[in-house]
């Protein structure tokens, strides 16, 4: 493989030096040495900057922010320092397998979907360190159908490579989306680009106490205001805007809000459709999933 093509890697930080070197070490190890990794600092008050300094490559970069400002715009500061012709991302408490940044190049240049801006890829999921969990994207090309539709896509920032013109143009990530910045990015990306992936996991996510924690209330904020500023597009397509809206209400049941799924089920589709009436007769049957068998059925329920 030629590598002239150089490959910058955004890592934003915040408290994390424990984790920092192997997810370093993982960049270290690419089996593709032409890239450049850009740790940026998120206000950080352990001794993040001792860590980094005792790696000794010029290819890594240290930029320190004075205060926190948040994961979103620390990658945005981090793609603006970004001289790659490619930009890809990493968080602290991941890794990569050594190949990831050579196969996602490779597809970017064998790939035979036109106008592609954005390859992703597969994941394995650890906890404890033993792997439990596998996944592969199964969308490409225009795939903005089904990433409005909350389909499962790919779009989490460590799975991501895009192209550099995406950030010439001014996409980046949204810092006042209080969740799910990912998904809000990868829309904007897709309204302009198409999306392939390659198949196989290239990413190990690790899942650990004290980590990842998943506040309800941001992801519900977040799907509010995603609505209100996809609104244009979900209304595009009935079928879409439908998915959109029933994924919401999941969200509301799921978190104890049955009263705000019933009611959003009812403002947001106000026409019949089969996939409604299923979703509706749930949540009159099940005020929590508590029982195993509204587990069972709203799990089927979301394969429809």
């Amino acid at each position: 493989m030629n590598f002239d093509v150089k490959v910058s890697i955004i890592l934003p930080t915040h408290n994390r030096a424990h984790l920092l070197p192997r997810a370093i070490n993982s960049v270290l190890n690419q089996t593709y040495p032409n890239w450049e990794l850009i740790i940026v600092d998120d206000g950080s008050t352990d001794n993040t900057k001792y860590i980094i300094d005792k790696f000794n490559d010029r290819r890594i970069k240290y930029i320190q922010l004075k205060s926190n400002v948040g994961a979103p715009e620390a990658r945005n500061i981090g793609m603006v320092q970004a001289k790659g012709d490619f930009i890809t991302f990493l968080d602290s408490d991941d890794e990569y397998y050594n190949n990831k940044v050579e196969k996602q190049l490779k597809l970017f240049r064998d790939s035979s979907i036109p106008n592609l801006g954005v390859v992703s890829c597969g994941r394995h999921d650890f906890r404890n360190k033993k792997k439990y969990f596998e996944w592969t994207p199964t969308y490409r090309g225009n795939i903005l159908k089904p990433l409005l539709s909350k389909r499962k896509i790919g779009s989490g920032t460590p799975f991501l490579m895009i192209k550099r013109v995406i950030v010439d143009e001014g996409i980046f990530f949204d810092p006042d989306m209080p969740a799910g910045q990912d998904y809000d990015f990868l829309v904007r990306v897709c309204l302009k680009y198409n999306f392939d992936f390659v198949e196989e996991s290239l990413v190990k996510v690790h899942h650990h106490s004290g980590e990842r924690v998943y506040n309800h209330e941001r992801a519900i904020l977040a799907f509010e205001l995603q609505y209100k500023k996809y609104r244009y597009l979900l209304l595009q397509d009935k079928s879409v805007h439908e998915r959109f809206i029933l994924k919401q209400c999941d969200l509301y049941f799921s978190y104890l809000q049955r009263d705000r799924a019933l009611q959003l089920l009812q403002t947001g589709i106000p026409f019949f459709t089969m996939r409604k009436y299923l979703w509706f007769l749930f949540f009159k049957n099940f005020k929590s999933l508590e029982s195993l068998k509204s587990r069972i059925l709203i799990s089927l329920l979301r394969k429809i």
